[in-house]
Protein backbone atom coordinates (compact mmCIF):
# COMPACT_ATOMS: atom_id res chain seq x y z
CA UNK A 1 0.00 0.00 0.00
CA UNK A 2 2.88 2.39 0.64
CA UNK A 3 3.67 2.38 -3.10
CA UNK A 4 0.11 3.51 -3.85
CA UNK A 5 0.35 6.25 -1.24
CA UNK A 6 3.58 7.40 -2.88
CA UNK A 7 1.71 7.48 -6.21
CA UNK A 8 -0.96 9.71 -4.67
CA UNK A 9 1.69 12.06 -3.28
CA UNK A 10 3.42 12.23 -6.66
CA UNK A 11 0.15 12.59 -8.57
CA UNK A 12 -0.99 15.44 -6.29
CA UNK A 13 2.45 17.06 -6.51
CA UNK A 14 2.65 17.24 -2.71
CA UNK A 15 5.66 17.04 -0.49
CA UNK A 16 5.55 14.16 1.96
CA UNK A 17 5.22 16.69 4.78
CA UNK A 18 2.25 18.39 3.06
CA UNK A 19 0.59 15.00 2.60
CA UNK A 20 1.18 14.08 6.24
CA UNK A 21 -0.20 17.42 7.41
CA UNK A 22 -3.29 17.05 5.24
CA UNK A 23 -4.21 13.72 6.89
CA UNK A 24 -3.05 14.73 10.38
CA UNK A 25 -0.06 12.40 10.46
CA UNK A 26 3.18 13.09 12.28
CA UNK A 27 6.11 14.56 10.43
CA UNK A 28 8.32 11.98 8.73
CA UNK A 29 6.00 8.97 9.06
CA UNK A 30 5.41 8.52 5.32
CA UNK A 31 9.04 9.16 4.41
CA UNK A 32 10.17 6.56 6.93
CA UNK A 33 7.66 4.00 5.62
CA UNK A 34 8.73 4.62 2.03
CA UNK A 35 12.43 4.46 2.93
CA UNK A 36 11.94 1.18 4.84
CA UNK A 37 9.38 -0.17 2.36
CA UNK A 38 6.91 -0.79 5.20
CA UNK A 39 3.22 -0.04 5.39
CA UNK A 40 1.56 2.55 7.56
CA UNK A 41 -0.82 1.84 10.43
CA UNK A 42 -4.36 1.02 9.36
CA UNK A 43 -5.74 4.00 11.30
CA UNK A 44 -4.39 6.27 8.55
CA UNK A 45 -6.44 4.69 5.77
CA UNK A 46 -9.66 6.57 6.61
CA UNK A 47 -7.99 10.02 6.64
CA UNK A 48 -6.31 9.26 3.31
CA UNK A 49 -9.58 8.15 1.72
CA UNK A 50 -11.46 11.13 3.21
CA UNK A 51 -8.92 13.72 2.07
CA UNK A 52 -8.26 12.25 -1.36
CA UNK A 53 -11.76 11.35 -2.53
CA UNK A 54 -10.74 11.37 -6.18
CA UNK A 55 -8.84 8.13 -5.53
CA UNK A 56 -10.60 4.79 -5.53
CA UNK A 57 -10.62 3.42 -1.94
CA UNK A 58 -10.43 -0.15 -3.23
CA UNK A 59 -7.30 0.74 -5.17
CA UNK A 60 -5.74 2.50 -2.17
CA UNK A 61 -6.35 -0.48 0.12
CA UNK A 62 -5.87 -3.46 -2.21
CA UNK A 63 -4.36 -2.16 -5.44
CA UNK A 64 -7.36 -3.49 -7.37
CA UNK A 65 -9.33 -1.41 -9.83
CA UNK A 66 -8.50 1.99 -11.24
CA UNK A 67 -6.43 4.49 -9.31
CA UNK A 68 -8.87 7.36 -9.83
CA UNK A 69 -12.57 7.16 -9.09
CA UNK A 70 -14.73 6.82 -12.14
CA UNK A 71 -16.99 9.70 -13.06
CA UNK A 72 -19.81 7.16 -13.07
CA UNK A 73 -20.83 5.79 -9.69
CA UNK A 74 -21.69 2.31 -11.03
CA UNK A 75 -18.26 1.92 -12.67
CA UNK A 76 -16.44 2.12 -9.34
CA UNK A 77 -15.64 -1.49 -8.33
CA UNK A 78 -15.78 -0.57 -4.65
CA UNK A 79 -19.31 0.81 -5.01
CA UNK A 80 -20.39 -2.22 -7.03
CA UNK A 81 -19.11 -4.55 -4.28
CA UNK A 82 -20.84 -2.56 -1.56
CA UNK A 83 -24.08 -2.44 -3.58
CA UNK A 84 -24.09 -6.21 -3.91
CA UNK A 85 -23.84 -6.48 -0.12
CA UNK A 86 -26.49 -3.87 0.67
CA UNK A 87 -28.69 -4.06 -2.46
CA UNK A 88 -28.63 -0.29 -2.85
CA UNK A 89 -27.55 2.32 -5.36
CA UNK A 90 -26.90 4.98 -2.73
CA UNK A 91 -23.32 6.28 -2.61
CA UNK A 92 -21.50 5.49 0.59
CA UNK A 93 -19.70 8.03 2.68
CA UNK A 94 -16.17 7.09 3.57
CA UNK A 95 -17.20 6.32 7.14
CA UNK A 96 -20.03 4.08 5.94
CA UNK A 97 -17.69 2.29 3.56
CA UNK A 98 -15.12 1.60 6.23
CA UNK A 99 -17.77 0.57 8.79
CA UNK A 100 -19.33 -1.81 6.27
CA UNK A 101 -15.94 -3.30 5.37
CA UNK A 102 -15.11 -3.82 9.05
CA UNK A 103 -18.52 -5.42 9.61
CA UNK A 104 -17.96 -7.79 6.68
CA UNK A 105 -14.47 -8.66 7.94
CA UNK A 106 -15.82 -9.33 11.45
CA UNK A 107 -18.53 -11.59 10.06
CA UNK A 108 -15.99 -13.44 7.95
CA UNK A 109 -13.76 -13.92 10.99
CA UNK A 110 -16.66 -15.44 12.95
CA UNK A 111 -17.39 -17.77 10.03
CA UNK A 112 -13.75 -18.85 9.89
CA UNK A 113 -13.71 -19.54 13.64
CA UNK A 114 -16.88 -21.67 13.35
CA UNK A 115 -15.42 -23.57 10.41
CA UNK A 116 -12.23 -24.23 12.37
CA UNK A 117 -14.33 -25.66 15.23
CA UNK A 118 -16.22 -27.87 12.77
CA UNK A 119 -12.96 -29.08 11.24
CA UNK A 120 -11.55 -29.89 14.69
CA UNK A 121 -14.72 -31.85 15.56
CA UNK A 122 -14.56 -33.77 12.29
CA UNK A 123 -10.90 -34.63 12.84
CA UNK A 124 -11.72 -35.91 16.33
CA UNK A 125 -14.56 -38.05 14.93
CA UNK A 126 -12.27 -39.38 12.22
CA UNK A 127 -9.66 -40.25 14.82
CA UNK A 128 -12.28 -42.02 16.92
CA UNK A 129 -12.52 -39.52 19.75
CA UNK A 130 -15.44 -37.36 20.83
CA UNK A 131 -15.36 -33.68 21.79
CA UNK A 132 -14.10 -34.58 25.30
CA UNK A 133 -11.13 -36.45 23.89
CA UNK A 134 -12.49 -39.89 24.92
CA UNK A 135 -12.64 -42.78 22.55
CA UNK A 136 -15.95 -42.78 20.70
CA UNK A 137 -16.31 -46.53 21.30
CA UNK A 138 -16.05 -46.15 25.11
CA UNK A 139 -18.40 -43.15 25.31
Amino acid sequence: MIDRIKQIIDNEKLSMRAFEAKIGMGNGTIGKAIKNNTNIESRWIAPIVENFRQYNPLWIITGEGEMLNSSHYDDNPFNAEMNSVNNTKEPYTTDNRIDKMLSIMSSQQRTIEKQNETIADLIKKKDGTNANGKSASSA
